[in-house]
């Protein structure tokens, strides 16, 4: 036997994981602040300089690719939320 979706719940829940990409992404940021901070503070052409650069690529590379995963869930959600919104009001 299927169990009954409650509508709300649902709707929460999708909100609830955008708030948590949002939050996901602001570490994105963090990250590459840490980065910029070591290549600052380490000569052009040192290991770590050379290291912190690379993880900076690293970090804008994922962002983008992240920023892009969030773009495509949250136009999904939003699509999804309307229905769901519509079948709780009908419910009431």
């Amino acid at each position: 036997m299927a169990k009954n979706i409650d509508s709300k719940e649902l709707v929460s829940l999708i909100d609830r994981a955008s708030g948590e990409m949002a939050s996901a992404a602001e570490e994105f940021a963090s990250l590459c602040t840490i980065f910029d901070a070591i290549i600052a503070a380490t000569g052009g052409h040192s290991l770590a300089h050379r290291l912190a650069q690379l993880g900076r690529n690293n970090a804008d590379r994922l962002a983008a690719d992240f920023e892009e995963s969030c773009s495509n869930y949250n136009a999904h959600t939003e699509r999804f939320a309307g229905v769901l919104r519509l079948v709780a009001r009908e419910a009431s």
